[in-house]
């Protein structure tokens, strides 16, 4: 990867990580708030050619997302690490970059992550009704996210991080 690459892909992850704990908190649904950095991972990840780097990727985001926030330390960096792999595996094998496919990605990626998080940080110990959290805050988190994807996958095919 070369260094232009390289700065690109940071300065992403550092607007995207300030939008995400400043701006984004303004625009809340119903108290439901997109996960900027899941989009960007799987966004960034869906065009990306080298699975390591969605990877790094997706690891340095969860850890953005453990470090504001997170419930269990490390869980988000695991979780975005495995998508940012699985989406990239993925997108090489069953489509090359279609748009339609792409949100269908973004919308099934998101709601798995948002379904592991919730499942492992509160279902897993009774500390919230699966069902509940499903209806009140998976699924429109999860469709939330699909919206801002649509403009953000635009974007980062712009910035010319995906495949040439």
């Amino acid at each position: 990867m070369d260094a232009l690459k390289t700065v690109k892909i940071s300065v992403l992850i550092f607007i995207s990580y300030i939008i995400q704990t400043t701006l984004l908190h303004s625009l809340k649904v119903h108290s439901i708030i997109p996960n900027l950095l899941v989009v960007v991972v799987v966004c960034f990840s869906l065009i990306e050619t080298q699975g390591l780097v969605s990877a790094v990727l997706g690891l340095v985001c969860g850890l953005l997302l453990d470090i504001t926030g997170g419930k269990a330390f490390g869980l988000s960096a695991l979780l975005c690490m495995l998508l940012a792999y699985f989406c990239t595996v993925m997108s090489d094998k069953f489509f090359k970059g279609k748009f339609w496919v792409s949100m269908l990605f973004v919308l099934i990626a998101g709601f798995t992550y948002e379904l592991l998080y919730y499942f492992l940080c509160f279902g897993m110990w009774a500390k919230a009704n699966v069902f509940t959290s499903l209806i009140d805050v998976v699924i429109p988190t999860t469709i939330y996210n699909t919206g801002i994807a649509v403009p953000l996958f635009f974007f980062i095919k712009r910035l010319r991080l995906s495949r040439q």
